[in-house]
């Protein structure tokens, strides 16, 4: 089951317990919790496995402009407390769109 999108890579995860209502700085919108748990219940309950995109925006990125996996392994985490499991994940869904995706400059 395909859980993907330009959207995901702009997409923020937030910690257990964060209550955010807005994406923070580098990111577009919040996946909550209450979200991705329905996706993995779903998921299981079809036995269809996930394929999902991992965040790429401006917000994943450390000083030096390189990726960092915290929002990644955020998300891989909490698939995991909910029962899930991830087949696949990209990193950019639409090469062509990263304007779209709110990922950086080149």
């Amino acid at each position: 089951m395909r859980v993907s999108g330009t959207w995901a890579n702009s997409t923020y995860v937030p910690l257990a317990g964060e209550n955010t209502t807005s994406a923070p700085e580098g990111f577009v919108q919040v996946l909550t919790r209450d979200q991705w748990r329905g996706l993995v219940e779903f998921s299981e309950a079809l036995d269809a496995p996930m394929v999902t995109s991992f965040a790429a925006s401006a917000g994943t990125r450390d000083a030096a402009d390189n990726w960092t996996p915290v929002q990644a392994d955020r998300l891989r985490a909490m698939t995991r407390e909910f029962g899930g499991s991830l087949h696949a994940a990209e990193f950019i869904n639409e090469p062509s769109l990263v304007s779209q995706g709110s990922l950086p400059e080149g």
